[in-house]
């Protein structure tokens, strides 16, 4: 039935298109109505000679505490026959940018499991999840433009894309950089920026973030700062 629906709808759109045409040409309406029959008589001959593609439909009722399922974008089962669930679900409620991407586990009976990658910073807006043969999960997002991978035990093993890093809770950091130089640079302004984030929070009231004017690329000698920094912490032989 659902087929038959599409199909209709397809030829509705494919005459619609072909009578305006027609008319934008200064053809009689009666020429468009001609053109737009043996439109559809093309389409249907199209239709027969195409293979069918057999599928079945099954509706999941996957629940969990304290979360409702959003738009599914990407679905995988690892070995175990555990079903991941990439939604574009979130705590704020956005569409898009914000907190719309959370990976969800459950098990062959459909109960829930755990979530995966909890307030992860490349989790912006979910795209797609796979498990490859090693059981490591990959997780496209589309928001955040980046491509991670993670381990069996949820560890962090690879990032991919424009994004230079991943903040997890519990989980620590992964950065990435062209150079060490630049990876050390980027780590230590990182801590040093979520501790004044931290204390200005802890002050109250509303906390102003820098627009792209104010947030240039500092001067050299700023930028070196963490570079000199850590080579005096870190022991040398």
């Amino acid at each position: 039935m659902k087929r038959s629906l599409i199909l209709l709808g397809l030829l509705a759109a494919a005459s619609t298109v072909t009578i305006t045409q027609v008319l934008a040409q200064g053809g009689s309406q009666a020429e468009a109505q001609r053109a737009a029959a043996a439109a559809r008589t093309a389409q249907l001959a199209i239709e027969a000679k195409a293979p069918k593609l057999a599928f079945s439909e099954e509706v999941l009722p996957l629940r969990m505490a304290n979360h409702t399922l959003g738009e599914t974008e990407g679905v995988a089962r690892n070995k175990a026959g555990h079903l991941f669930v990439y939604t574009r679900t979130g705590w704020s409620g956005s569409s898009r940018g914000g907190n719309a991407a959370k990976l969800f586990e459950f098990d062959q009976n459909n109960k829930f499991v755990k979530e995966w990658l909890p307030d992860s910073y490349g989790s912006s807006f979910a795209h797609a999840v796979r498990v490859d043969p090693e059981q490591n999960v990959w997780v496209v997002d589309e928001g955040s433009n980046t491509v991670v991978k993670v381990d069996p035990t949820g560890l962090v093993k690879m990032v991919l894309g424009r994004k230079p890093g991943v903040l997890l809770r519990g989980h620590g950091i992964a950065l990435t950089d062209a150079s060490l130089r630049s990876l050390v640079v980027r780590a230590y302004n990182l801590r040093m920026n979520a501790r004044i984030e931290q204390q200005a929070i802890a002050l109250g009231g509303k906390v102003t973030y820098l627009d792209d004017p104010q947030d240039a690329p500092a001067p050299a000698g700023a930028y070196n700062r963490g570079w000199e920094y850590w080579k005096q912490i870190v022991p040398t032989n």
